[in-house]
């Protein structure tokens, strides 16, 4: 990941039972990006809940992921 450069963006959730929550900011920690951003979703499982249509966490991903995306394309 050292070699990494690029702009990079970690989520992830804490109730993820998958890879722990922390691993987001490990994986930024761990990139050479000067354009690294971490973010954790709270009760956000592995998959963002989104086979869950009462959770929330789909549409906050979606929106996260576009707002990152267009403010560095």
């Amino acid at each position: 990941m050292k070699q990494f450069t690029g702009s990079l963006l970690a989520i992830s959730g804490t109730n993820d039972t998958v890879l722990p929550w922390e691993n987001a900011n490990t994986l930024i920690t761990a990139s050479g990006s000067k354009d690294a951003t971490a973010v954790t979703m709270k009760d956000g499982d592995h998959i963002f809940n989104v086979f869950n249509p009462k959770a929330h966490q789909s549409k906050e991903l979606l929106e996260i992921t576009a707002n990152w995306l267009n403010s560095r394309l």
